[in-house]
């Protein structure tokens, strides 16, 4: 069966989410349920490696497309092709230990980014994720990083610390709004570029 995608994305492992936020000792689960979704340091190790000069010459051109599709300014980075996001996970031992691969899919990162791609690998959706685009995910920010679980009231996270639905989530962004103005939370834009959009996220299984 095929699914259609937005891209695949080389993410942190859920265990990791937090090892370069400075200044804070923070517990990456609460009650033993870890975020999955988009917004784990997507691309940060394999960004490290450019920099590092540690990116195989295979492999620049696509590094430098991958730069590219940042351009939109949706803050959202995707390779189109699945052996080459096997490939940048697979440039080193350490890579594979702390990231792994996902696939993200949303109708309007398709009409930014051009059309949906289809893609025959096994995926098990996670859920879907709230996100700022060009800005962070607000699942992650408030309850994850900030712990403001008065949100909890607002919405229902399933195993994977993500929605299994976008229903009724008004309650939610009226409450993170609240909590903006309190300064407890990153305050939302009042003229964001794209504003929310809710990506649905998924694993790729026995990936190669």
């Amino acid at each position: 069966m095929l699914f259609m995608i937005t891209g695949y994305v080389i993410v942190r492992k859920p265990a990791h989410i937090f090892d370069d936020v400075v200044g804070k000792s923070l517990s990456p689960s609460i009650e033993g349920i870890y975020y999955h979704g988009i917004d784990r340091s997507n691309w940060r190790d394999v960004e490290s490696r450019f920099y590092q000069s540690k990116i195989p010459e295979s492999l620049l051109k696509t590094y430098a497309d991958l730069d590219v599709s940042e351009l939109d300014f949706t803050g959202i980075k995707v390779v189109k092709a699945y052996h080459d996001a096997v490939a940048f996970l697979s440039i080193d031992k350490e890579m594979a230990l702390t990231n792994e691969l996902v696939v993200v899919a949303s109708d309007r990162l398709n009409q930014i980014k051009g059309p949906g791609i289809a893609t025959p690998q096994h995926i098990t959706w996670l859920g879907y994720d709230i996100v700022l685009l060009r800005g962070w995910s607000l699942i992650r920010h408030a309850i994850f990083e900030n712990r403001e679980m008065s949100l909890l009231e607002t919405i229902k996270l399933n195993s994977f610390g993500l929605l299994d639905h976008v229903e009724n989530v008004d309650d939610f962004l009226e409450t993170y709004d609240k909590l903006g103005d309190l300064d407890r939370v990153d305050p939302l834009p009042e003229n964001g570029v794209y504003g929310i959009d809710y990506l649905r996220v998924g694993r790729i299984m026995d990936v190669l």
